[in-house]
């Protein structure tokens, strides 16, 4: 029941990668063992628009505890935290067997004004060997994380400024920073820089402070980074930020860098609805190691819920049943596009596309209900006959229903994980695994 899968490498960066793999030398490195790291990791970056409680348990930290593990995140990016010392002691108290939290606070006001966070998931990084350093508290961090094959991954933290002034000085003085502290050169960069380069990153459109976008440009300059969603979208109209009233208006102010070495092995470039309460997109990348072992596209499965169904089961073994018939009556007759493969492969394909067609009829209905309007939501803004003023009205809209629908998703499972801890926490059983 599973399609053919994918073998052979499609770019020419991955056919580079297979060739090291197939020419390399066998020899093993011997030393400490410490954890096993991962190859590739999930990058993510998010405004998380406040903590929602003032209790950890409450908050939307229980959400973001259970987006990095289904997710299987490495490394999240958060701005607008308002984390104090209390308030990160509580959470890892409550998900510290995943999670580990760095944070930068606005010295000013810490629980109510800017703020950072590095989000590490335990399970994909090797935590022990992390190193954080506070450039700009609440705005800006850096994280050199053990990565694969004795390398680190440097990576930069930034929720920059509202002002622009503000914003300017703030690249200005990490461009000084860089210089004089002798700092590595960065991997990548993430987070919301309120600002954009182009003014097709907004709608209406309309370009920043040219001050502002040059003090940026000379630091992402030496950096060497490029922002690799437009690498891969260069026309694409698609947005991280809603102002959810007066003209509606969108940007892409959320975004992610990297370098040239780390835009070549990365993808699952995305913007996305989070599972939170906020007014931002999460950003989104897959990078993956240039050592690492090329990897195909795998092959699909069979929802494993879809087994159990009565209608599935009766329709593949009438389609089955059919291909024994026309098997054996292609025996005495075969021909080049009549014979037992043909036959096979034509029944198989059958198979496949009936599982296909259940495994989307089967999506809960709030989730298809979801994916449906993000349809109707891209549609929208990528529709240039549309007058700006309703596309923005439309496009806002639709997102306020998209977030309704989630909020609902995440009161139930909220709820269904209370209702499962008070069951299982004073017991021995996978609850704890």
């Amino acid at each position: 029941m599973n399609s053919t899968p994918t073998c052979q490498p499609e770019t020419p960066q991955q056919r580079e990668r297979l060739n090291k793999q197939t020419s390399g030398s066998s020899k093993r490195t011997t030393g400490r063992r410490g954890k096993r790291t991962r190859a590739g990791w999930t990058i993510e970056s998010l405004n998380m628009k406040g903590c929602g409680a003032q209790s950890a348990a409450k908050s939307k930290w229980s959400e973001i505890n259970s987006m990095m593990r289904e997710r299987r995140i490495g490394i999240l990016t958060l701005q607008e935290t308002h984390l104090t010392e209390e308030y990160t002691d509580e959470i890892h108290q409550l998900f510290g067997k995943r999670l580990s939290v760095h944070f930068s606070a606005c010295r000013s006001n810490s629980s109510g004004k800017a703020g950072i966070a590095i989000v590490l998931n335990k399970d994909l990084v090797p935590t022990d060997d992390v190193e954080i350093t506070e450039l700009i508290h609440g705005r800006a961090m850096l994280i050199q994380a053990p990565w694969h094959a004795g390398t680190f991954l440097t990576w930069l933290a930034i929720y920059a400024p509202n002002n622009e002034k503000e914003s300017k000085e703030m690249w200005e003085n990490l461009t000084r920073l860089w210089s004089d502290l002798k700092l590595p050169q960065l991997d990548g960069m993430s987070g919301d820089f309120n600002f954009v380069e182009d003014a097709i990153d907004r709608i209406p459109a309309h370009g920043d402070s040219q001050a502002l976008v040059k003090a940026f440009q000379e630091f992402k300059g030496k950096q060497r980074l490029k922002d690799g969603w437009r690498h891969i979208n260069p026309e694409r109209r698609e947005y991280t930020y809603t102002q959810m009233s007066g003209k509606f208006s969108r940007s892409r102010i959320d975004r992610i860098y990297v370098s040239d070495k780390v835009l070549k092995n990365s993808d699952r470039w995305e913007i996305r609805h989070p599972p939170i309460g906020t007014d931002h997109q999460i950003v989104s990348v897959r990078v993956t190691h240039d050592q690492a072992p090329y990897l195909g596209k795998g092959r699909w499965m069979v929802p494993l819920h879809l087994l159990n169904n009565k209608k599935v089961i009766r329709e593949v073994e009438s389609i089955v049943e059919g291909m024994a018939r026309d098997m054996h009556d292609a025996k005495g007759r075969r021909t080049d596009s009549w014979n037992l493969q043909t036959v096979y492969a034509k029944g198989k394909t059958e198979i496949i596309h009936t599982l296909h067609k259940y495994a989307r009829k089967s999506l809960p209905v709030k989730k298809a209900k979801i994916e449906d309007l993000k349809a109707k939501l891209d549609e929208t803004l990528q529709d240039n006959t549309l007058p700006e003023s309703d596309r923005l009205l439309t496009a806002a809209l639709l997102q306020q229903r998209i977030q309704s629908i989630q909020n609902e998703i995440n009161e139930s499972r909220r709820t269904s994980n209370m209702v499962k801890a008070k069951l299982e926490m004073e017991t021995v059983s996978k609850y704890w695994m």
